[in-house]
């Protein structure tokens, strides 16, 4: 993700009312990213956010959901659940 998007991010989480404030960023994202470009952000929680996007980086995690199998392949991007369950099957057989 880009930083402007981890700020957004790190603003729910810090937010007193998360669910209002979610709320807010998907009615008008776009603009939503360009107000939080200036605000401070100071919560212990953001840190978190922060981390979890390095380790996100640093293992190529791209879409939501991302399932890494013991060997290492990833499943990632909503899918059907044929396909979900296609991909499942040839990651298990893999780790086999």
């Amino acid at each position: 993700a880009d930083y402007n998007t981890v700020r957004g991010l790190q603003k729910i989480i810090c937010s007193k009312d998360k669910a209002k404030e979610f709320t807010k960023a998907f009615e008008n994202p776009k603009n939503y990213i360009l107000n939080v470009k200036t605000e401070e952000i100071s919560c212990p929680e953001a840190l978190d956010v922060l981390s979890f996007n390095k380790y996100a980086d640093i293992l190529n995690v791209k879409g939501t959901p991302t399932i890494i199998t013991k060997n290492g392949s990833l499943i990632a991007g909503f899918q059907d659940a044929e396909h979900f369950a296609y991909e499942l099957r040839k990651a298990i057989e893999e780790d086999l």
